[in-house]
């Protein structure tokens, strides 16, 4: 799934970041998005950053093996303004 979104709110939980997402534009996934809010998930790990509320992101994300909506900065999510032409 490939959408651009805004976060309207974030969610420290024990090994993730919940956030829930404004989706504008969907590139990828267009039958996956039900509606105009979704719930993402961001392992604390290596590969992840500080997702910012109010914030334009261009995403990349995929369900794991828990189902969940995922997302990192290694699968090339970004702040919108950072991000780089594909």
């Amino acid at each position: 799934m490939v959408f651009v979104g805004r976060i309207t709110e974030v969610i420290d939980a024990s090994s993730y970041k919940q956030m829930i997402f404004e989706v504008g534009e969907v590139w990828k996934g267009e039958g996956l998005v039900k509606r105009d809010e979704i719930l993402l998930f961001a392992p604390e790990a290596d590969c992840s950053f500080d997702f910012r509320v109010g914030e334009l992101y261009l995403v990349y994300a995929s369900y794991n093996n828990e189902n969940m909506l995922t997302t990192s900065t290694c699968d090339r999510t970004a702040p919108l303004s950072e991000a780089q032409a594909d």
